[in-house]
């Protein structure tokens, strides 16, 4: 067998090794997801929903047929409603917690539930990781230019070229977590993002609460008087929406500043993502540029071992030994899916 098929073998097991740890993080991402903030608000509002519409429509019912009682048919049924809605929902989404709980520990071994929301960011990080690495592969596989080996193209030793793809992975991985952070995060630092996120939303959460509080009424045919009816809901609403996305937006930038922290050097600059200077684009070009780097380094490793069997002449079954145990020292070649030897040696905070 040729080198360059021996190599090609190698990537493609290595390949298969990269896309059954992208299925594993997957995994653990889709069960940290059924138990993240995120997901747990959605469904506490969809059961609150569904509490709000049947006891909403049990009030109107019951309101026309005359079976309620004359303190009831104001506001105060309208904040009964609201309120047992959401403690039923909470309750209702607080036992199915319970059970994705003993599912995520299984799977994840996280108990705290303040650590889901990172673990799932280290997650969805590590499958992009893994895929982009893959993409190295793919151009080494499917891009090869196929050029005539010679002694002269390389200098290089095995231990130079570990350490030359060591580095380029190391560069890659970050390059990564740079596109995510941007691509998750980069609003937080965009005034316009910032003004929709406090002011607009918190209009429409008033809007909300006004119809929530109304609608009931209004289906039964109840008047409300204009404080407590719009003016009072707008300014409850209001205020909750306001606190609630500011809650949300200082939460989402301490995640940010914590993976944006574990770039060091490569760390991103806050003053190039609010002008702009720092895109998406940008980025994904350098992994692009990278995954060529790399690729061109696992051709040099064709040709190394070329030059090695040129000058070196043993049997075949030493060659076969001998050229796997070399590979393997090779990170992109046999280790891509470990942590590259660069991070060992990153600069101290």
């Amino acid at each position: 067998m040729k080198n360059d098929q021996k190599i090609a073998v190698l990537l493609n097991n290595t390949k298969a090794n990269n896309n059954e740890r992208i299925n594993n993080a997957y995994n653990k991402k889709m069960a940290l997801k059924t138990n993240c903030f995120k997901d747990r608000e959605k469904r506490t509002f969809s059961y609150a929903l569904a509490f709000y519409f049947i006891e909403g429509i049990t009030f109107c019912i019951l309101a026309h047929a005359g079976l309620l009682a004359p303190i009831l048919t104001n506001g105060l049924m309208s904040q009964i409603i609201i309120t047992s809605s959401i403690a039923g929902s909470v309750i209702v989404n607080s036992i199915i917690n319970h059970i994705y709980n003993k599912k995520i520990k299984e799977v994840t071994g996280i108990n705290n539930n303040k650590e889901l929301d990172e673990k799932l960011i280290r997650n969805e990080i590590l499958i992009e990781e893994l895929e982009n690495r893959n993409l190295a592969i793919d151009l080494r596989l499917f891009n090869n230019e196929d050029e005539e080996p010679t002694i002269k193209k390389t200098n290089e030793n095995y231990e130079e070229l570990k350490m030359k793809i060591s580095r380029r992975l190391y560069d890659l991985d970050n390059a990564t977590k740079r596109y995510f952070l941007i691509r998750e995060f980069g609003d937080l630092f965009d005034r316009h993002f910032l003004f929709d996120k406090l002011v607009v939303n918190s209009l429409y959460t008033a809007f909300l609460t006004f119809l929530v509080f109304n609608a009931p009424l209004i289906g039964a045919g109840i008047e409300t008087s204009l404080f407590n009816g719009i003016i009072a809901q707008f300014i409850i609403g209001a205020e909750c929406g306001f606190l609630y996305n500011y809650i949300k937006i200082v939460k989402d930038k301490h995640l940010f500043h914590k993976f944006n922290d574990e770039l060091y050097k490569d760390k991103l600059d806050i003053k190039e993502i609010k002008s702009k200077k720092c895109t998406n684009i940008n980025v994904k070009c350098e992994i692009f540029d990278i995954s060529k780097d790399i690729a061109k380094l696992i051709e040099q490793t064709k040709i190394v071992e070329e030059c090695l069997e040129q000058t070196k002449p043993i049997k075949d079954n030493e060659i076969k030994e001998s050229y796997n145990h070399e590979l393997q020292d090779i990170k992109i070649v046999n280790s891509i899916m470990d942590e590259p030897l660069v991070p060992k040696l990153k600069p101290k905070k």
